[in-house]
């Protein structure tokens, strides 16, 4: 399926998500019903993302949330009913079945807490992500979606770049953005690229393996793919969108197969660190 070419087309796909349920949805719809009972909800970043890009059917992301509580005891009550536990950030993280659930408070978003942002509306939201592609949101009460007027554009054109500076987490970014290099074509702007090439310089092979092993559930890294990022990264010229990966990049050699050999290697080389 294409990137959704307007809002109207976004939203029909996320009200087939959540409204046309199978049996591997059926988890995530309830835990939204239970909080939409008790707070306003806000559907933040990497689902909204990816099924703008792929649609329902090749949807793999975590599903974050942004909750405004209307009562906190009862807000509190349903996370403890899940089995929600807190995160190190202050949010709220939840593992079922294929799950991964994050839920935040509005008020305690990091970028408000550290005033990189001002908290002026859930519109200042999309004001909070690292990367563009995140800055987006579904505020499911009025059925609204919220991000800027380039959003659709640059999914369009795989283009990503930085969109809040300032970020808690600089390891987990450059792997995140690897990912969104190596899995989706994306081309990374002037920002994100100098961001990139900087993060490479400063860390080897192993130690970007070992965190992207303990800190992702489906970890795609390999040595493989860090050699061509790596000789890409001295490559760059200042362009304003660059190209990490040519699709016929891995036509010559067996990355695809080598790729669960070397991921079982590194689970054991890890865990007898």
């Amino acid at each position: 399926m294409r990137v959704a070419k307007d809002i109207k087309t976004l939203k029909k796909r996320v009200r087939r998500f959540f409204e046309c349920v199978p049996e591997e949805r059926r988890t995530v719809s309830k835990v939204l019903r239970d909080l939409e009972n008790v707070a306003d909800v806000y559907v933040f970043g990497g689902l909204m993302r990816d099924l703008t890009l792929y649609g329902i059917d090749d949807f793999n992301s975590d599903v974050d949330l942004v909750v405004k509580p209307y009562d906190l005891v009862e807000f509190k009550n349903i996370l403890e009913a899940y089995g929600f536990s807190q995160n190190k950030f202050g949010g709220y993280r939840l593992q079922s079945q294929r799950w991964l659930f994050d839920v935040w408070e509005f008020k305690n978003t990091w970028a408000f807490q550290e005033n990189h942002v001002l908290p002026h509306s859930k519109r200042s939201l999309i004001e909070t992500t690292f990367f563009n592609w995140d800055a987006i949101l579904y505020d499911c009460k009025s059925n609204q979606i919220i991000c800027d007027d380039k959003y659709l554009d640059a999914l369009s054109h795989r283009n990503l770049d930085i969109n809040l500076r300032e970020n808690p987490n600089r390891i987990g970014s450059l792997i995140r953005a690897l990912k969104f290099i190596v899995r989706d074509g994306a081309n990374t702007g002037r920002d994100l690229t100098r961001f990139i090439v900087e993060m490479l310089s400063e860390m080897d092979d192993y130690s970007l393996l070992e965190n992207e092993h303990k800190h992702s559930r489906t970890p795609f890294l390999h040595q493989d793919i860090l050699r061509h990022l790596r000789y890409r990264s001295n490559q760059w010229n200042d362009e304003e969108f660059f190209m990490w990966i040519d699709e016929n990049m891995w036509t010559n050699n067996d990355q695809f197969e080598l790729f669960e050999q070397e991921q079982e290697h590194l689970k054991a080389f890890v865990s007898n660190y």
